[in-house]
Formats: structure tokens, sequence, C-alpha cells
């Protein structure tokens, strides 16, 4: 399948647990576009666990929590580590950071944005699903300004 984006970075507050299985759940076998999540949670890693766990029973893709280098590969989703950032390099491997927190989060949807804004330009679609504050708003400006596809459920 012919794709005409390269990569998905979606960002959800800790209510956001519904709205991330029903996106989930349009992803069938042959979705072959790397997803990103920074979703705003606690710092327990089981609870991380649990979430790539249970997301997984909703689509085709392998859910996993990203590792530090690790490659952005078509047809997976990466998850934020509790209390990292999560980061696109330019060679599209992924980093994660304990840089200070940015909008009071850590991991921040903006930086996630921002980074993959830079790799991916117009390839990149973003989406800000649910959030409690302005976490994700200046990270869909620069996707809409470097390429074009920004969602927002805040809008």
């Amino acid at each position: 399948m012919n794709y005409q984006y390269d990569a998905i970075v979606i960002g959800v507050s800790t209510g956001g647990l519904d709205a991330l299985e029903t996106v989930f759940s349009l992803f069938t076998d042959d979705f072959a576009v790397p997803v990103m999540v920074v979703q705003h949670r606690g710092r327990d890693r089981d609870a991380n666990d649990f979430i790539c766990r249970h997301l997984a029973g909703f689509c085709g893709s392998d859910v996993r929590e990203a590792e530090d280098k690790e490659p952005v590969r078509p047809g997976h989703i990466y998850i934020a580590p509790p209390n990292y950032h999560l980061m696109v390099e330019m060679n599209r491997t992924l980093s994660l950071s304990v840089d200070p927190p940015v909008n009071f989060s850590r991991p921040s949807i903006d930086v996630l944005f921002e980074t993959a804004a830079e790799v991916y330009k117009d390839k990149l679609v973003g989406v800000v699903m649910t959030g409690a504050n302005n976490d994700g708003s200046t990270g869909l400006k620069k996707i809409k300004r470097l390429g074009r596809a920004c969602i927002s459920s805040e809008a």
C-alpha cells in the first residue's frame, strides 16, 4: 500500500486511553506508517507496559515502548516511556531525554512534535487528541508551518 505520509505523531493527556483505543482500532495489519505517541501520565513503568500490551490488542501493529537510538520502522507504534521526552533524530531514529519538563510535562507532546516536524516536514501528520494544558499547541504550529497535516480535538 502506498501512503501519502511517512509518520504520524499523537499527543494525548492522562485520560486519553479510550481515544487511543479508537484510533488504534483503525490500524490494520497492512498499515505501514510509523506512529509515535506521547501520553501524559504517571512515572510507573509497569503501567506503560500494560498500556503497550493493551493497545496492541486494538490494532495489527507492533506497539512498544520507545527505546533510545531505535530506528523508526514502518508499521510500528512507539509509546514514550514515563518521565522521558521522546524525540526523532534527523537519521530517523528515536532518542530519549530527561531534559526539564516542557509545559509542565515530561514526556512533552511539543518536544516530540517539533523534532518530528524537522525530520518529516510535509510527510508528517500531527494529532492532539486530548489535553489539559497547552502542551502540543506549539508543536502543531511547527508541523503546520513545515508541512500541513494537523488534527486537534481541542480546536
